[in-house]
């Protein structure tokens, strides 16, 4: 059976202990180099409530999704980048696990990223154009298909 890159990266870099996980930051889960033909890449762990999990770098763009809140000690590893795809549940009615809307825009503030699309949102955030409207200039709701130039 041919797994996914998820299940790889799971045995590779995480043990099965989670309580070991939870112990680690993304510095202690990356490897030293670790690329994808010429892109640099990292872990950046976030929390999922209270579960942690990971978000990834890859040179100048990250994606994080499912986060809710991120520990402060995984942020400079998110300083300087380009693009930033990142959970922005909906914007009222708070939720255990995920960032509402305004949530993600100071998160994105926060760690200085240039251009922002946010992804895992409900259909609460209403139609695109409008709901796009709603977000400051360098942020937008991202959309099925959507292709990032970098």
């Amino acid at each position: 059976m041919k797994r996914g890159i998820n299940e790889d990266l799971i045995d590779k870099y995480i043990t099965d202990d989670l309580e070991s996980f939870e112990e680690k930051s993304a510095k202690e889960l990356a490897i030293k180099n670790s690329k994808i033909g010429d892109i640099e890449w990292m872990p950046v762990k976030v929390m999922h409530d209270k579960m942690p999990i990971l978000g990834f770098r890859f040179g100048k763009f990250a994606y994080i999704t499912d986060m809710k809140t991120i520990p402060d000690e995984e942020l400079p590893y998110l300083k300087g980048l380009e693009v930033l795809v990142v959970n922005a549940l909906r914007f009222d009615k708070p939720h255990h696990s995920h960032q509402l809307v305004d949530d993600a825009i100071r998160f994105a503030i926060r760690i200085g990223a240039e251009k922002v699309y946010f992804t895992h949102m409900t259909h609460d955030i209403g139609l695109h154009d409008a709901a796009n409207k709603r977000l400051p200039k360098g942020f937008q709701f991202g959309y099925d298909g959507q292709v990032i130039e970098l």
